[in-house]
């Protein structure tokens, strides 16, 4: 029981997504309700009714019979069931019937439920996308897992900007492994460098300690320990402040990289532009920072 109650929420991993009522209908105006329109999906109601004949923790029985059923008419909530028995063959490590399943889900049409209008198979076939990424990685199939990533990455901005944004360092931090793994380090390191003192220029999210890891070992397998161990005493004298149109940004230079710091609470960046001859205390300020941070002591460990 309890692990079909993982599966359940296991199965949409990186997707922010509300999952549908049951009492869909009862959500819209009465000036919108239609009392000639038809019934919900049958594979939905034979999928709960199912659940509620045998007990709801017989999900994946109830996805197995409810397609049987009514797997034929592609109706658009049938993704949902389909991409539960995906996730279920993936954590069990079945590569070959997960990758059968999530295929379905992209390659299929599926019919426009009357009230979801399309926005279940949507979300589904970007369930499905990043379900058959992490098969491609669990495999192995690097340049695969690659490219199912950037048909989900590209989808999901065009459909849920807000969630791509809010998804972006974990997105990212799944690019720069691919990267790592194809041994492209140099494309690796792009990656990460906007993660290493927290959120970067990115939304969302604080710092995660395994992005800095991964961008200090793959720093250190590109350049000698002998010139990082004379860059590292100094390397507070390498901060510039940058121009830009509406703001000066600081970044640390480490070779031939610029490591922009976040924006704080203090507004250096806009202080500066505005004319304020501040420029001395946010250098020492952000110092401090890189002083303080775990990329820096990361990278000394290392050495």
């Amino acid at each position: 029981m309890l692990r079909n109650c993982l599966l359940y929420l296991l199965c949409f991993p990186l997707l922010g997504f509300a999952q549908d009522s049951k009492e869909s209908i009862f959500s819209q105006s009465p000036k919108e309700l239609n009392l000639d329109a038809p019934k919900s999906s049958h594979i939905r109601e034979y999928y709960y009714n199912y659940l509620n004949n045998y007990g709801q923790d017989q999900i994946l029985g109830a996805c197995e019979a409810a397609l049987e059923a009514y797997g034929e008419e592609n109706e658009e909530y049938a993704t949902k069931l389909l991409n539960l028995l995906a996730r279920n063959y993936q954590l069990t490590y079945q590569l070959d019937e997960a990758k059968t399943y999530y295929k379905r889900v992209l390659e299929t049409e599926f019919k426009k439920d009357y009230y979801a209008e399309g926005t279940i198979a949507s979300r589904e076939k970007l369930v499905a996308l990043a379900g058959m990424r992490e098969v491609a990685m669990l495999e192995k199939d690097y340049s695969t897992a690659l490219g199912y990533h950037q048909q989900y990455t590209q989808n999901l901005y065009a459909e849920y900007k807000e969630l791509y944004l809010r998804n972006q360092s974990r997105n990212d931090k799944f690019l720069a492994l691919c990267y790592q793994k194809m041994g492209k380090s140099e494309k690796a390191i792009e990656t990460l460098i906007p993660y290493a003192f927290g959120k970067g220029v990115h939304a969302g999210g604080g710092l995660d300690k395994q992005m800095v890891d991964q961008l200090a070992e793959l720093l250190l397998t590109k350049y000698p320990k002998k010139a990082l161990r004379k860059l590292l005493p100094i390397i507070h004298t390498e901060i510039y402040g940058e121009t830009t149109k509406n703001e000066v940004r600081f970044y640390l230079k480490m070779f031939d990289n610029k490591i922009y710091f976040p924006q704080d609470t203090y507004q250096y960046h806009t202080k500066i532009k505005e004319g304020q001859a501040i420029e001395g205390q946010a250098v020492a300020h952000y110092q401090r920072k890189l002083c303080n941070s775990y990329f820096f002591q990361r990278l000394v460990s290392l050495l």
